[in-house]
């Protein structure tokens, strides 16, 4: 999953940039040493949420043995997911300059880091938690 979230955010910046040379898009882009360094950050960034996601799915095993602790991993799951990359935009946008989520300053970015990360954590790891509580092999 982090492979493919890197070579998204790869082909997104990729596109970006060419459509930048193009001069079709207005969007500031960094030098290219920042934006390598962006996106080192971007994939350290989905490796420690892919390990602090499995991790917590590990943890929260025992409460899938009843149907509330499917959404409630799923919600702790999205949270951490979404959390760390609004975390490396935040910290982006707050050193380069960088607006991943197009927030109007860096600390608004700051600030909106926990309302997103529990909103999204509600809005998609709830649904997804009762999926795979409908997906289980047993039962």
């Amino acid at each position: 999953m982090a492979v493919s979230f890197s070579a998204f955010a790869t082909l997104v910046i990729l596109v970006e940039g060419a459509l930048k040379l193009a001069g079709i898009s207005h969007v500031q882009m960094p030098p290219v040493t920042e934006l390598i360094a962006f996106l080192l950050a971007v994939y350290a960034s989905y490796f420690l949420a892919g390990l602090s996601g499995g991790y917590a799915v590990w943890r929260l095993r025992g409460l899938r043995s009843r149907f509330v602790g499917w959404p409630l991993t799923g919600f702790v799951v999205a949270f951490l997911i979404y959390g760390s990359i609004g975390l490396l935009a935040a910290i982006a946008f707050t050193v380069t300059g960088f607006n991943l989520l197009d927030s109007p300053t860096p600390t608004a970015a700051w600030r909106n880091l926990p309302r997103d990360a529990i909103g999204l954590g509600l809005v998609v790891g709830i649904p997804a938690g009762i999926w795979f509580w409908w997906k289980r092999p047993w039962g």
